[in-house]
Formats: C-alpha cells, sequence, structure tokens
C-alpha cells in the first residue's frame, strides 16, 4: 500500500528500503510501478538477513557462555581430584597396616611422646578419651581396629571434632613422622591416615556444593549447545533459500 502511494507526484517515505528504491527508480526512469510481489520479496531478503546477524551474535555469545561454563568445570574437576587425592591417601596409609605393629604398640606401658601424640589424634576422630590406654583398647583385636579404621565415616565429623583435629595436627607436627618412621610401622600408618582425613575435612564442605554447581553448569551447557544447533539450522536454511 504504501509502495502504491509512492506512485502519486512528491510522495516521501521514511522507509529507507522504499526510498532506495524509489530512487533507483527515477533513475533508470522507469514508468511502470514496480511489482509489488517483487517489493515483498526483497522486503524480505532484508528481513531475513537482519535476523541472519542477530542469530549470528547469539551464536556467538551462546559459544563464549559455553566456554565459560566449561572452564568453571575444569576448575571443579581439579579441586574434584585434590578431594580424591586425599581420600586415596587415607585408604592407602590403613591398607599398609599390618597386624605385627599393631600388637607390638599395645605391649607399650608407656609409648613414646610423638606415638603417644598420634593415637591421642586418632581418639579425637574416634571420638574416644585422649590417652593411652584408650589407644590401646581400640587395637585389642588388630583386624577390628583395621576394618574399623577403613570403614571410618569421614563424611560426618563434626565441625568441632575437626577444629580440635587441626589444632591437634599442627601443635604436634604430625606431619613431619620421620622419628617415628625409627619406632613404628604401625604408628606412621596412623599418622598419615590422621593427616589425610584432617585434610579431607578442610575441603569436604565444598564437596557436595560443588558436584550441585557441576551438575547445574552440565545442564546449562547441553541447553546452550541445543540453542546453538537451532541457530546453525537457521542459518542454513537462509544460505539455500537466498541461493535459490
Amino acid at each position: 500500500l504504501e509502495w502504491k502511494n509512492m506512485n502519486s507526484p512528491n510522495n516521501k517515505t521514511n522507509n529507507p528500503v522504499l526510498g532506495f528504491l524509489v530512487k533507483r527508480r527515477k533513475q533508470a526512469q522507469v514508468v511502470r510501478p514496480l511489482n509489488p510481489k517483487i517489493l515483498a520479496n526483497l522486503l524480505m531478503r532484508v528481513i531475513k538477513r537482519e535476523e541472519f546477524e542477530t542469530l549470528e551474535v547469539s551464536k556467538q555469545r551462546l559459544e563464549e557462555e559455553i566456554k565459560e561454563l566449561e572452564q568453571i568445570n575444569a576448575d571443579i574437576d581439579n579441586k574434584l581430584n585434590d578431594v580424591n587425592a586425599t581420600i586415596q591417601a587415607a585408604d592407602k596409609a590403613i591398607q599398609s597396616l599390618t597386624k605385627e605393629p599393631i600388637v607390638e604398640l599395645t605391649c607399650f606401658v608407656k609409648p613414646p611422646e610423638a606415638i603417644l601424640n598420634i593415637f591421642n589424634a586418632l581418639m579425637i576422630l574416634l571420638n574416644r578419651k585422649q590417652n593411652w590406654k584408650s589407644a590401646q583398647k581400640a587395637m585389642t583385636n588388630p583386624t577390628k581396629f583395621i576394618i574399623l579404621l577403613l570403614n571410618y565415616d569421614k563424611d560426618n565429623m563434626s565441625e568441632e571434632m575437626l577444629n580440635k583435629l587441626d589444632k591437634w595436627i599442627e601443635k604436634h607436627n604430625l606431619t613431619d613422622i620421620e622419628n617415628v618412621k625409627k619406632i613404628n610401622s604401625a604408628a606412621v600408618c596412623i599418622a598419615e591416615f590422621v593427616v589425610a582425613i584432617n585434610n579431607y575435612g578442610k575441603i569436604a564442605a565444598e564437596f557436595k556444593p560443588m558436584l550441585a554447581r557441576k551438575k547445574e553448569n552440565e545442564q546449562l551447557i547441553a541447553q546452550k549447545v541445543e540453542d546453538v544447533q537451532r541457530i546453525l539450522q537457521a542459518q542454513q536454511e537462509f544460505n539455500a533459500t537466498n541461493q535459490s
């Protein structure tokens, strides 16, 4: 309708497409009006080109967001690897335990201070009194003692327990056990276990939230990948239409 009105003399339009076509018609000294179907086709091409450019911007934005989410998940995986490493360290320490050195420990009436400090740390984990008598009682049956530690519920340690254990380890420097290696191999394993469990406790608070965040990110990535695929399909259809 606007194009038909443009056939009247001195008529003007704010539509850039119509203005361009009017100008070209005058330059070519076209007498008869332009076919409305041709005009409609030209207008649709302009609209589709704008849609194509909008789709391309959206696709690039989605691809950037996908990269950011994938990087966040990679960082989470690295942290989770640290968690797994502490669990493996704890398991390895207990799997290295044998009955003989455990029995040897129970024979101590008054153990060396370094060994007592290690077992007092273990008593914190087992929620028992911090003394040698409690430690001896825990080791009465070496097999049950090993099973107890292998099945230790590290995911339900209280914050109070972890704070107490962390302070004890730092105070008595249980990360340096070179002198204990000369005394008893079981004590070395227990020290390594206690330190590994303490390290696990420090980062376990972030463990579940990290897994939840990773799962949420994976769902977002999947949605955005689908959006990108839809845009690519729309772009292919646009190119096919233009070629035809």
